[in-house]
């Protein structure tokens, strides 16, 4: 079986890009000293999760969440933050 070396290297490439790009630990973010509330497509099933914006503007996951729009997070003022499941009317 003859695989390319370009195909090997190629496969490399996105299998790295896979294990990485989802993951939002220490990625940058815009409200230093901050509780917010996120999503990111590809991570924690694209549900919620609670982070704080760390005083290097890093983000810090605190939390997972099992819903989508189920966080709540008390920004700068409170350490306060939760995931919460939203109730049926």
């Amino acid at each position: 079986m003859f695989i390319s070396l370009t195909s090997m290297i190629m496969s490399a490439v996105v299998m790295a890009g896979i294990a990485t790009a989802h993951d939002p630990n220490g990625e940058p973010c815009a409200h230093r000293k901050n509780f917010e509330c996120g999503t990111r497509e590809g991570y924690n099933r694209g549900n919620s999760f609670v982070f704080y914006c760390n005083a290097d503007s890093q983000v810090d996951v605190l939390e997972l969440c099992s819903c989508v729009g189920c966080c709540y997070a008390g920004g700068s003022t409170s350490a306060t933050y939760a995931c919460t499941v939203p109730s049926s009317v």
